[in-house]
């Protein structure tokens, strides 16, 4: 307020200054596109006529203009809020920018492998470090694998155990089948106690790694092979 407009609502020096409101607006800039243009020098022999081309800036995919900002917002659009690859595309459309639904999924693709499938190896390893582990198996049902649409493949998830609060680790593996052949391969390395419910592969391969001890659950009652019992979260409970 002016002074003029105190002196009218308070008098003369008839005011103190008191801490302020604070009002707050949210205001929202929509994405932005830019492009990086990069010049490569090409040169040529004038005798001979062979040409050199200078190096090419290294890209996060091989021959292919992605970028880590621009697979960040595929990778968070499709699999963080769930928007299909479809709508992705026609977003893109508005801010001036044409990529193809089957140019995300192949850079999806190729980036689990060339990146994600690193980190991934790295996790494994680290759940290994954990004494107590879960794991668990979840029906999917997947249309282009190769069988007919429809046909029921597998989820195994593999995770660091409840009680550790800090640092939790989750591992998604997609198989085609149910059997034993898979969580015998996980947890090969493993030396510890792996949460399960009452599923009878994982006590197979129980029996075959001698440091792989199984707490599974019949009739909600846990326990393992050796007498053991555990909760759900790992935690000893009694002999």
């Amino acid at each position: 307020m002016t002074e003029e407009e105190l002196k009218a609502e308070f008098g003369d020096k008839g005011w103190k200054q008191l801490p302020d409101t604070v009002v707050k607006r949210y205001h929202f800039t929509p994405a932005k596109i830019t492009v990086d243009e990069h010049h490569i020098g090409v040169y040529s022999g004038k005798e001979d006529g062979h040409m050199k081309r200078a190096p090419h800036p290294k890209g996060l995919l091989p021959s292919s203009p992605v970028t880590p900002s621009l697979a960040a917002a595929v990778m968070n659009g499709k699999y963080v809020n769930a928007v299909p690859l479809y709508r992705l595309e026609k977003e893109f459309e508005r801010y001036g920018l044409a990529i193809t639904r089957q140019n995300m999924a192949n850079w999806m693709i190729r980036l689990a492998d060339e990146y994600l499938g690193v980190m991934y190896d790295y996790l494994h390893t680290k759940l290994y470090g954990f004494h107590v582990i879960q794991a668990d198996e979840t029906p999917v049902l997947v249309n282009k694998d190769g069988r007919p649409a429809g046909s029921k493949s597998f989820m195994w998830v593999y995770r660091s155990g409840y009680m550790y609060s800090d640092g939790q680790i989750v591992l998604y593996e997609y198989q085609r089948t149910r059997n034993a052949s898979h969580p015998r391969q996980f947890l090969k390395d493993y030396s510890g106690v792996c949460v399960t419910d009452g599923y009878q592969v994982y006590h197979t391969v129980e029996k075959e790694l001698e440091d792989l001890k199984i707490a599974g659950c019949w009739d909600n009652v846990p326990y393992s092979r050796t007498g053991i019992r555990y909760t759900a979260g790992g935690n000893l409970m009694r002999h």
